[in-house]
């Protein structure tokens, strides 16, 4: 499995970064890093690419970016 063939292919994806200059983040998201944004997006797009709502994919990819290693650098 090739993750960026996986985005490139995926609807979600290409609605947040090819057809919009800069994805909506929620405002908490605005003030971190770019590497923990990026975490941020790929986690959000991976979650409705499962079916969830905006809302529900960004407060899970939240909590997942702030229990992950990079975060705590």
């Amino acid at each position: 499995m090739n993750i960026y063939k996986e985005l490139d292919e995926n609807e979600f994806y290409q609605e947040t970064f090819v057809k919009l200059q800069y994805p909506p983040m929620p405002e908490e998201v605005q003030g971190w890093n770019d590497r923990l944004q990026e975490l941020f997006c790929i986690l959000s797009v991976a979650h409705r690419s499962e079916g969830m709502k905006v809302e529900e994919a960004d407060e899970k990819a939240i909590r997942q970016v702030k229990k992950s290693k990079w975060y705590a650098l």
